[in-house]
């Protein structure tokens, strides 16, 4: 996916993905801005991975579809240890491979400017 297609929100947190240390940031996908996509960066603010995928799923904001293949291998895994998301609540078909929806916990939406229904219960 070519990351430009996606327009940055505030905030990131830090994540250890295959033995490095990266940030997520929270951004949408221009076609579809009410779906948020997870992007891992450096510290130099370079892309390291997309952690989402956008598929015609409805689905909230503080929902993720975690892509868990080829370079993004043990990504749920990763993000669920830095306290971003919430462990795979149901999968998704990927084409050849499946994706996982997940739903970001209320730590991380604070952080990204996310709504999250829990943040009303206070």
């Amino acid at each position: 996916m070519n990351h430009s297609t996606l327009s940055y929100l505030d905030g990131t947190l830090p994540v250890t993905h295959r033995g490095e240390r990266v940030y997520c940031k929270a951004t949408h996908y221009a076609r579809a801005p009410h779906l948020t996509a997870l992007q891992l960066i450096t510290s130099d603010n370079e892309l390291w991975a997309t952690a989402t995928f956008n598929a015609d799923v409805i689905q909230p904001r503080h929902h993720v579809l975690i892509k868990n293949w080829s370079k993004n291998k043990d990504m749920i895994s990763a993000l669920v240890k830095a306290g971003i998301i919430k462990k795979p609540h149901c999968v998704i078909p990927a084409g050849h491979a499946t994706g996982y929806a997940c739903e970001l916990t209320l730590q991380a939406c604070l952080t990204f400017g996310i709504d999250h229904p829990d943040a009303e219960k206070g």
